[in-house]
């Protein structure tokens, strides 16, 4: 808490240096307050920001003949922590002059944002003016706690000034219990807050409300001087800055900033650089890598930096040093790093065989994030001392991650030995839904039917359904025996083509040549074989190519991972390495490419060789290093493909890759203008090719089993319904709703019973519609009396009319789609499903009219509970009753509060708002009581 002692400041000479440094840490978002703040650190924060202005010679901040009047202002401000008693506050109110923006005081308030026990505190800044009989009061937050707004006024009588001096006195030293606290008594003599609704301003990144808030409120103060808060209608958004004509009037700000805060002392001033730089870094001025950079906005990459920030041992020695430079100790380092760098053993707590696989993969992608950051950022130190520090820190960092990558790297090996993975026998991996059991007795089904049986064509059925778009990539094991099978049907469907759909005959031959070398590149045991291959590839032939699935992690721990397609030629006696990438993820269009030099090859085998396990968890790591080898991915305007409407990237974005190698053999990529922009297709003669190359890959993935090739044809149905049946409405009233429209069939596949039936019986076509299919019916409906897994008297009201709504849009749906199913079992199973889907439908609606009539008998029951309370005149009428957002501390020893995001409760809170989508979505369940009847 702020320290209550402080009113007597002492006089006594101090070294500055550690609170400098954490006000320039802090107003960079480096850090959040962790520790008591003192009246001595509000006054240099005062004093620095006066210094700013004073420097200010070419009118950035105001012009100079009312830059005296700020400066003025501010001392003002200052002089505020010099007070011992109440009266002075009021006299600095008294002098304040009439109707003057340039004219203020500015006065740090801190309060308790919600009624907990222990709670969070925050702090923002009162900026007060003089008016004819009244005080304005400004009050800026930019985390929106009070009101929701970041910007609210009140006006207080000059009659309740003594009050208020008293007031703002008392809390000067203190922080009272209770929302609020200061601002509400602060109402009770002025009246409600009135919004600002038009201003606007970022939030905090992390926990630096004791800096960046009065920042924030000097810039407002500035902006007003400038053009009037008031002076803007309602509808309008507008966000103050420190200078309406710089392009980054924030990064100069900060720049001068640092120029105030240096001191005639040269080695403190080379550690405050030295902090500036991680915030240039961040904001992506200094760095090696640009890609790193992409997402540099995001609370996750302010989260890393500032994670990188403490971990550097150059700034913990710094922080414990006063002033004087860092110095390298390494039995001091090694003993500093083993806190920093936390071992396994200590991080999980249980033995590293028995961590959560989707633990061990979040640390290695965290650590991955980090790794990358630290080597980026080392490349460009120039204070050697520091270069070495953190190049022991990254030698820690490699140790823990190595060592969780190995533990994987076992987990996958043991899997494939467990399925007996083998070249011959083309792979068998995960690849089935979460939900198929471990057991395959449930069903009816020959006796001779092995469990691997199963794998394999849930396997092949979910390859289907993402070259469909029809399902998620989220459920996909990116693995290289997944990807041997996707191209080993691709291999089939170009050796199918026997009218040139593809290309010509001719050329064929060289194609699956290239798609086979592109399988065989799994079973390469070294680099150098690779290096091989490539100085083998033929010069200026578009036919002779390596297509590399690639996968990648973005600067999120917490986000799933991504893949791309690489093509590799050899042009000009040159490598080029094409990307595609339908999300234009890189910023360098949907295709982009690398050019290196031959002389390359044997780093760029390195590299490639490296992909093919696809256990890449350093943010785009492969990307990376090959532009570490040449240039940055170079965009090739000249294509334009559409977006994805489905997050099936894992196969689609290979599908689009071996598209643009096909049309790069009729048209070089290289030679085209830049306008008009082209879509590559599969076929520039049929109407329809997309569809006809779907048709030729179901047909490419079919075999000796009559049973799943039905099957293939029931999934291809999805896709038939979903182009056939869009085709004929895009021109009307759903014409924008194309979204929407493949969430409906996504739905529809992700519930469908039938597909659930032959997953788990290995593609087998039931005979006969069974106990054990009827109760895999019943597992997709809930039973009367129940919704999103809960009674049905529980669900609110409105997500019973919703879905109401959307039970008939699937029954409708499901009975259009019934005239694409050609498999009689298949068609039965979805009437029992319409059925059950009527039933729920009639059991929800019979709920709404009991909640209609329930709520006319309540009527006179609310109107009376009305009237009694307009007869209770309560005290705290004027009272805000707005719901204060939790803010949680730092530490217990937190004085006055970051205003970080709550992780956890932000967490929490998305799991159970995923939750209830996915269940009203996904795991929704209408009873099916006819088959019970059956």
């Amino acid at each position: 808490m702020i320290n209550e002692e402080n009113a007597e400041v002492s006089t006594a000479p101090e070294n500055d240096f550690k609170p400098r440094l954490d006000i320039l840490s802090m107003i960079l978002s480096l850090k959040a307050n962790d520790r008591e703040i003192k009246h001595t650190d509000f006054e240099l924060i005062f004093s620095l920001f006066k210094k700013m202005i004073q420097n200010d010679q070419d009118d950035f901040f105001i012009d100079n003949k009312r830059q005296p009047d700020i400066v003025a202002s501010l001392e003002r401000s200052e002089q505020l922590y010099q007070m011992d008693k109440a009266e002075e506050i009021q006299e600095l109110f008294i002098d304040l002059k009439t109707d003057d923006p340039t004219d203020f005081l500015l006065f740090p308030v801190c309060f308790c944002v919600n009624e907990e026990e222990r709670p969070p505190r925050h702090l923002t800044a009162l900026t007060f003016y003089k008016k004819n009989d009244h005080l304005l009061m400004i009050h800026v937050d930019k985390e929106k706690y009070f009101k929701e707004s970041t910007v609210s006024y009140v006006e207080i009588p000059m009659t309740n000034m003594e009050l208020l001096s008293e007031l703002l006195f008392f809390s000067r030293d203190r922080i009272e219990s209770g929302a609020f606290s200061v601002l509400k008594k602060i109402e009770t003599i002025a009246g409600e807050f009135q919004r600002l609704p038009m201003i606007e301003m970022k939030g905090q990144m992390i926990g630096n409300c004791v800096v960046s808030e009065i920042e924030a409120a000097l810039k407002v103060a500035l902006f007003n001087c400038k053009v009037g808060l008031f002076s803007f209608e309602a509808d309008e958004v507008v966000i103050p800055k420190w200078n309406l004509f710089h392009d980054d009037s924030t990064l100069e700000m900060r720049l001068r900033f640092l120029e105030a805060l240096k001191v005639a002392n040269p080695e403190w001033n080379a550690q405050f650089d030295y902090i500036f730089d991680y915030y240039l870094y961040r904001k992506g001025h200094t760095t090696e890598t640009s890609l790193l950079h992409i997402n540099r906005s995001t609370y996750q990459w302010y989260n890393l930096i500032q994670t990188v920030f403490e971990m550097d041992p150059y700034i913990h020695e710094m922080k414990n040093g006063n002033g004087n430079p860092p110095v390298l100790d390494e039995t001091k380092l090694v003993k500093r790093l083993e806190k920093v760098v936390e071992p396994l053993s200590e991080l999980y707590q249980v033995a590293l065989k028995d961590v959560n696989e989707e633990e061990l993969t979040r640390m290695l992608k965290f650590d991955g994030c980090l790794l990358s950051i630290v080597e980026d950022r080392s490349a460009i130190m120039e204070i050697p001392v520091a270069k070495e520090m953190n190049q022991w820190l990254l030698s820690g960092l490699a140790d823990r991650f190595e060592e969780n990558l190995e533990e994987l790297k076992r987990r996958a090996e043991v899997r494939k030995n467990e399925w007996q993975i083998s070249h011959e026998e083309k792979g068998f991996a995960q690849f089935a839904e979460p939900w198929l059991p471990t057991s395959n007795t449930h069903f009816s089904q020959p006796e001779q039917l092995e469990v691997k049986e199963i794998d394999e064509f849930a396997r092949r059925i979910d390859m289907l359904a993402l070259t469909l778009s029809l399902k998620s990539s989220n459920n996909f094991c990116v693995s290289p025996e997944n990807y041997e099978l996707l191209f080993s049907t691709y291999i089939k469907m170009i050796e199918n083509d026997q009218d040139d759909f593809f290309i010509d005959k001719k050329r064929q031959p060289k194609i699956i040549r290239s798609l086979e070398r592109t399988i065989d590149l799994y079973h390469l045991a070294q680099p150098n074989d690779l290096k091989i291959v490539l100085e083998n590839l033929r010069n200026n032939d578009p036919t002779d190519f390596l297509l590399f699935p690639t996968s990648y992690f973005f600067p999120d721990p917490d986000e799933l991972g991504y893949v791309c397609g690489l093509t590799v030629y050899k042009r000009g006696g040159q490598f080029v390495v094409i990307q595609v990438d339908k999300e234009k993820v890189i910023g360098a269009g949907s295709v982009s490419y690398v050019q290196l030099s031959a002389a390359k090859v044997e780093e760029l085998s390195k590299v490639l060789f490296s992909t093919r396990d696809l256990l890449n968890f350093r943010p785009y790591e492969t990307l990376i290093k090959i532009e570490a080898l040449s240039h940055p991915f170079q965009k090739i305007p000249a294509i334009q493909l559409a977006r994805p409407m489905s997050d099936n990237h894992a196969v689609s974005q290979i599908e689009t890759t071996l598209r643009i190698i096909l049309f790069n053999c009729n048209h070089s990529l290289f030679d085209l203008p830049h306008r008009p922009k082209i879509t590559p297709k599969w076929n520039r003669q049929l109407p329809y090719p997309t569809l006809e190359m779907k048709r030729r890959f179901v047909h490419a993935l079919k075999g000796d089993n009559p049973d799943w090739n039905q099957q293939y044809e029931y999934v291809f149905g999805f896709y038939l319904y979903r182009k056939y049946s869009y085709s004929q409405i895009k021109y009307g009233v759903l014409a924008n709703q194309k979204d929407e429209w493949y969430q409906n069939v996504y739905l529809l596949y992700a519930n469908d019973p039938y597909i659930k039936v032959i997953l788990n019986n290995g593609g087998y076509i039931p005979s006969v519609l069974n106990s054990h299919i009827k109760e895999v019916i019943l597992e997709v409906v809930d039973p009367i009396g129940q919704l999103y897994q809960s009674k049905l008297r529980q669900v609110e009201l409105i997500d019973l009319h919703d879905a109401d709504e959307r039970i008939r849009k699937e029954i409708q749906l499901t009975r259009e789609r019934k005239a694409y199913i050609q498999i009689p079992i298949a068609e039965k199973i979805t009437s029992s499903l319409i059925i059950g889907l009527q039933e729920k439908r009639k059991d929800i609606q019979e709920e709404i009219k009991y909640r209609d009539k329930k709520k006319q008998l309540d009527i006179f029951s609310e109107k009376s509970t009305q009237i009694n309370q307009q007869w209770f005149p309560f005290s705290y009428h004027h009272r805000s009753t707005q719901t204060a957002h939790p803010l949680p501390a730092n530490s217990e020893q937190l004085a006055v509060c970051s205003s970080q995001k709550n992780k956890l409760s932000s967490v929490l809170a998305h799991v159970k708002q995923h939750a209830q989508v996915i269940s009203k979505d996904l795991a929704r369940k209408p009873a099916v009581y006819e088959l019970k009847r059956q």
